[in-house]
């Protein structure tokens, strides 16, 4: 299970201001470079580059990181949306 953070929250996500400042440092970042999604994991650790139809995925260990192709088969319904996606047990101690 994972916990998902956006900037304001919404009926899926909670928002940024909810998480601990570790992954507000981790959301930063990705919005400095650009990216869409990043996303921890709790366990597996990829190594690799990856491309669908909307997105290039940068693996690096636990950290995944996803930015819009420039021309992608089928474009982003919000072209702004970024989310941060974390496991339930890296939670802040305001939603436990």
């Amino acid at each position: 299970m994972a916990v998902t953070y956006s900037k304001n929250g919404s009926r899926t996500t909670f928002p940024i201001d909810y998480s601990s400042t570790k992954h507000k440092i981790l959301w930063s970042l990705g919005n400095l470079f650009g990216f869409n999604i990043v996303r921890q994991r709790a366990v597996k650790r990829r190594y690799e580059i990856t491309t669908g139809d909307t997105f290039r995925g940068y693996h690096f260990g636990k950290i995944s990181v996803f930015k819009e192709l420039k021309r992608p088969t089928r474009g982003l319904y919000n072209p702004s949306m970024q989310v941060l996606e974390v496991p339930d047990s890296q939670l802040s101690g305001l939603l436990k």
